[in-house]
């Protein structure tokens, strides 16, 4: 019977320390693909707080990497792990520069970065995208009002990649 306790016991304890290791493992694997929603959080916050800076206007598309440089805490920002050589794994919408963020009508929605594989200052649309996803099917994101998500690929084109200003208040009447 001591024996048969022992056991039960023995039993017991390694199943615990599996089921405590285990979201070891899922965490170490999650940490890693949010390095870079992480980087594209980053990068979009820096971009809203360029435009903040500047008016409302964001930076010319062949300097943005450039521009940001300055709200970012160091460069390691621009790289995506999936991306190692590239000094920047990142684009930047080149529709940007000729619209105001005061225009936008829904920059939670109005891409700003998004993954590339173009490098450094690379700027364009979803045409810039990697051929392959990154990240499990999908790609990160930044947004016009500084958010970022991860985005299914089949679901790039649903998002506002050329943005047209918001309409103004109504003029007066006749």
């Amino acid at each position: 019977m001591r024996r048969f306790a022992v056991v039960a016991l023995s039993v017991l304890i390694a199943f615990v320390v599996v089921a405590m290791a285990l979201p070891l493992f899922r965490g170490s694997r999650g940490s890693r693909i949010n390095v870079c929603g992480s980087h594209v959080k980053s990068l979009a916050l820096a971009m809203y707080m360029y435009a903040d800076d500047y008016d409302g206007h964001f930076p010319a598309s062949a300097a943005w990497c450039d521009a940001l440089c300055a709200y970012v805490r160091d460069l390691d920002t621009f790289h995506c792990d999936k991306a190692p050589s590239l000094p920047c794994g990142y684009a930047y919408n080149s529709h940007m520069p000729t619209i105001s963020l005061k225009q936008l009508s829904d920059p939670g929605r109005t891409v700003v970065i998004f993954e590339s594989a173009r490098g450094w200052n690379a700027a364009g649309g979803i045409e810039l995208l990697p051929s392959e996803p990154r990240h499990g099917g999908g790609d990160y994101y930044g947004f016009a009002d500084g958010s970022a998500r991860w985005v299914k690929r089949s679901e790039a084109s649903a998002l506002i990649w050329n943005p047209a200003p918001s309409p103004g208040p109504p003029g007066p009447g006749p």
